[in-house]
Formats: structure tokens, sequence, C-alpha cells
């Protein structure tokens, strides 16, 4: 979005405050069709390069997640 354009799309205060108005409303619209479809998704991530794992649900804040224990050992079994 471009907020200079925005602005000048729209140079009186309603007229702008609504147009900010509908843009608001309708990415909070999609942002809930989005998260419905995304509801189950997992985010896994390691801050230290793959020594911790962790996992939290997809929307949910970064301090929500959790150490994921059952990680996958692609080479256990070649030892």
């Amino acid at each position: 979005m471009n907020i200079e354009k925005l602005i000048n799309d729209h140079p009186n205060n309603y007229s702008l405050g609504e147009a900010v108005r509908e843009l608001y409303y309708e990415k909070r619209k999609l942002f809930s069709i989005l998260s419905e479809k995304m509801k189950d998704c997992k985010i896994y991530d390691s801050p230290d390069g793959g020594h911790t794992i962790y996992v939290r649900g997809w929307g949910e804040e970064i301090s929500t997640r959790k150490i994921q224990t059952n990680q996958l050992n692609l080479f256990d079994d070649l030892n």
C-alpha cells in the first residue's frame, strides 16, 4: 500500500479516513479467511542453526512457541 498515493487521492480528512477504514476492514477480513485455512498449520523455527527446534501455531505470537521434542533424526539408523 502506498500511503502517499492514498493521501493524494483523498485530500480531505473525511475521505481519507473512510478509505483507511475500508482498507483496514478488507485486510482484516482476508486475514480471518487465511487464519481459518491455516488453523492447523505449524511453524517450525530454530534460532540456533538447528540445535533446538521450536514449534508454534500459524498466527500465534513467538512467545507461545514450545521446544519440539520429537525431532526427526534421519541418520540415526546409519551409525
